[in-house]
């Protein structure tokens, strides 16, 4: 079998020769929306016999199992040509096979040494504890020093440019200033794992949040849909009518309240952006320390309050997943970070 030319990493805001028409450029905006980035491309050689995609996919992308690049197909992250297809589809010469997957591309990333509190890693996944002020990937004002810098350099120092393709996905992020636990994937085919589980709600994740005012739910659970704020960028908003927002749903749980803040658990069964903050704010109880979504401190609080952290008062506690490999359930916690502790020390 010719094999044609060999797969290549992409930056997110490129696309192959043939994503030129304009149903192409719609799928690849709303792909963009949903978090997806261009991974590689695999073209075809010009002797390319019939072949189904799973099939393709499985010879040309490392560790793509014919399963795995099936459940990729399922979930509209392997294109030829510009569109998704089914794992039945025949690859024929000089078609454009194009792998999109939950992370920015790496290429054009030099490795830095950043610190990293890594709480499990083996061949397939890290777990890390990420504290408050490290962003997570290369963006605007903030193109060196990331998470994924540091993850690179732990992994694969000594790589550059192509050479990092395939080695590091994040499965999901967190805000610059929220805290806690994440997953990374170490392959592609491990990164289909998770974003398949983070379709099917497969994964779980649970905050603490410190909010303003006595929460006065023992439990509940807001269905609000989220929309991108076009008056703020990269903000989100609440809207009024549902259809110009994304379903979105938060489980809450009152851990702690006081007289003036609350300590609350929020699971996730969605992720849109800063979901747990706007949901909050929608509610009324903005978290502590964010400022970008309506949380200002009352003018009578009292001398022997702990100090306002700095940053938006979540962290992500808990995490749960199926190991991509053996199918086994993990489970992970990690404390809350000093700030956050001085203020569960102040409830009762």
């Amino acid at each position: 079998m010719d094999r044609g030319a060999e797969s290549s990493s992409l930056k997110k805001q490129e696309t192959p020769n043939k994503l030129t028409s304009e149903r192409s450029a719609t799928m690849t905006r709303s792909a963009e929306e949903e978090g997806l980035f261009l991974h590689g491309v695999c073209k075809a050689g010009q002797k390319q016999q019939p072949t189904r995609l799973d099939s393709f996919v499985a010879s040309r992308f490392a560790r793509f199992s014919r399963a795995r690049a099936q459940r990729a197909c399922k979930l509209g992250t392997i294109w030829v040509n510009g569109e998704p297809k089914k794992p039945a589809y025949q690859v024929r010469a000089n078609d454009e096979v194009a792998l999109w997957l939950p992370h920015p591309t790496v290429m054009s990333l030099e490795p830095q040494p950043v610190p990293l509190e890594i709480l499990y890693e083996d061949e397939d996944l890290l777990v890390i504890n990420k504290p408050a002020g490290l962003v997570c990937h290369p963006s605007r004002g903030h193109w060196e020093g990331t998470l994924l810098h540091g993850l690179l350099y732990h992994i694969c120092p000594g790589l550059r440019g192509d050479e990092l393709q395939d080695k590091v996905f994040l499965v999901h992020r967190l805000d610059r200033y929220t805290s806690g636990l994440m997953v990374v994937a170490r392959h592609a085919a491990a990164a289909v794992h998770f974003f398949e589980q983070m379709q099917t709600r497969e994964i779980k994740r649970t905050y603490h949040a410190f909010v303003w005012g006595q929460f006065p739910y023992e439990h509940h659970t807001i269905h609000a849909p989220i929309a991108v704020d076009p008056s703020r960028p990269g903000g989100s908003y609440v809207p009024q009518d549902p259809k110009e927002g994304k379903e979105a749903i938060t489980h809450v749980q009152r851990l702690a309240v006081g007289p003036h803040f609350s300590r609350l658990a929020c699971r996730l069964e969605t992720g849109r952006t800063h979901q747990i903050r706007v949901h909050l704010q929608h509610l009324g109880y903005p978290l502590l320390g964010d400022p970008y979504y309506g949380a200002v401190s009352p003018p009578d609080l009292p001398l022997d309050l702990p100090s306002i952290p700095q940053r938006q008062a979540l962290h992500a506690i808990s995490l749960q997943f199926l190991h991509p490999s053996t199918g086994k359930e993990c489970a992970f916690l990690c404390d809350l970070p000093d700030d956050l502790t001085l203020l569960a020390g102040a409830l009762k």
